[in-house]
């Protein structure tokens, strides 16, 4: 027997022998090291994106959410923006707005009659056609008493008085009456010439109120002589005119 021959004859067979009877020698575990590596990096890779997944989830939780910390684009009102309301307009439709108008002048005194022509029209330039009587409006012009002589209106005097510095005061036609201002009141004196007479004249800034005290030759003028704005609105004497709230 040669040393060959014991070598197989005590490990059962040659090499190649073993090898066919046994697959899963040593060569399956000198593999294993390597198995073992790749499931740890693939543990680790799908742990990675575990956590980012988990962290962009708390992302879109809290975006939904919102901060109430912070004013929302569509909130003005949460920005310092002022509250707007919506009021119908004349074609039906809404117009905003940001903020309630400044008290005015009420309704009745507002406009120039048509007896006395264009905006800033004299006297002179008036297409005639008013009762005689007192005349008193308020436009873009500013405020305006102006006298139509005739019948029982023969030359004009008193008083206009408000409740800030007179700022303007002007006779139209020019030197045919006074008028003087005197802090917060106007002391005004139109004789009977010529037929349309008038005071021109602008309150002060802050003026909410006027009086209007008329007399004629003889005393007060009658009530039914005075005339208010465009659409010539009754009022008493003395003619009292104060601010209203807006609309």
């Amino acid at each position: 027997m040669t040393p060959a021959d014991d070598l197989d004859g005590t490990t059962k067979g040659s090499a190649p022998d073993r090898d066919a009877e046994d697959p899963w020698g040593d060569d399956l575990w000198d593999d294993e090291p390597a198995i073992g590596r790749r499931t740890q990096l693939y543990l680790q890779l799908g742990l990675v994106v575990a956590i980012v997944a988990i962290l962009a989830a708390v992302v879109v939780v809290r975006s939904d959410d919102g901060d109430t910390s912070a004013p929302k684009a569509d909130d003005p009102a949460a920005i310092g923006a002022p509250k707007t309301e919506t009021t119908p307009s004349a074609d039906g439709g809404a117009q905003a707005s940001t903020q309630p108008s400044a008290p005015g002048w009420p309704a009745e005194v507002n406009g120039r009659p048509k007896a006395f022509g264009e905006l800033e029209g004299t006297p002179g330039e008036a297409p005639g056609g008013a009762e005689p009587g007192v005349y008193i409006w308020n436009d873009f012009d500013g405020w305006h008493l102006w006298v139509v002589h005739g019948g029982a209106v023969s030359g004009i005097t008193g008083s206009i008085a408000g409740n800030d510095a007179i700022a303007s005061a002007e006779v139209v036609p020019a030197d045919a009456g006074t008028a003087e201002p005197d802090e917060n009141v106007i002391n005004f004196d139109l004789p009977a010439e010529p037929e349309i007479v008038g005071i021109n004249f602008n309150p002060g800034f802050y003026a909410n109120s006027l009086v209007f005290s008329l007399n004629g030759p003889t005393g007060p003028i009658s009530s039914d002589l005075v005339h208010l704005g465009q659409g010539l609105a009754p009022a008493e004497n003395p003619v009292v005119v104060i601010q209203v709230p807006a609309p």
